[in-house]
């Protein structure tokens, strides 16, 4: 087997590669025998073919099906013996594929680049540093706020007007007696209110 190796551009090389004939002919021989002893033609017993005959009918496409094996087999036979690594699958262009003739066919492909690793012992690598604010993190709290905040269906209490809200959002409580519970529930309920203060609370009286 011949084979030549050319760079064309870059990484990119062609294979003209060369198979003697006798490799083709061998091996379409020994199909179209083993093929003759199952064939079955009008005329002929099972098995008994003559081999003049298998030429005539099945030749051509034994012949065409033997040329696609022995290219493929032969390229990488050739990119083997020349250390190549094809980085895809190569571009076939047929020469010469006549019977009784040597297959000669050219290849083109592009190979992997040779990498070299050089020493990192002088480099030197500059670490990021992220400052975090105290505005950073009520930012992103209330982003997270925002987005995983919810709204929730509550039951009202009716009161008598015990508690009540005002317009800057702080609850306004009477003096007229609640149970603990009640003022509990409340409270809860309305988180994003103002909560009373511990002197506000002292003027209420509440009972168990």
């Amino acid at each position: 087997m011949r084979v030549s190796v050319e760079t064309t551009s870059g990484l990119e090389r062609r294979l003209t590669v060369g198979v003697p004939a006798d490799r083709v002919d061998v091996a379409v021989d020994k199909r179209l025998q083993d093929a003759a002893k199952n064939v079955r033609l009008p005329g002929f017993r099972p098995g008994k073919v003559p081999m003049r005959v298998m030429q005539q009918r099945f030749g051509a496409g034994v012949r065409q099906e033997v040329l696609g094996e022995v290219i493929s087999q032969s390229f990488q036979e050739a990119v083997l013996a020349e250390n190549l690594r094809p980085a895809g699958q190569p571009n076939i262009e047929a020469r010469k594929l006549d019977a009784g003739q040597d297959v000669e066919y050219t290849a083109t492909f592009e190979i992997f680049p040779t990498v070299e690793v050089q020493s990192i012992e002088d480099l030197s690598v500059e670490k990021p540093v992220a400052e975090v604010t105290d505005g950073d993190i009520d930012e992103i709290i209330e982003v997270f706020r925002k987005q995983r905040g919810a709204l929730v269906a509550v039951e009202v209490i009716s009161v008598d007007e015990s508690v009540t809200a005002t317009s800057r959002g702080n609850l306004s409580l009477q003096r007229k007696p609640l149970r603990r519970e009640i003022l509990s529930s409340l409270i809860s309920l309305a988180p994003a209110m103002e909560r009373p203060s511990r002197a506000d609370l002292q003027t209420v009286r509440l009972w168990s």
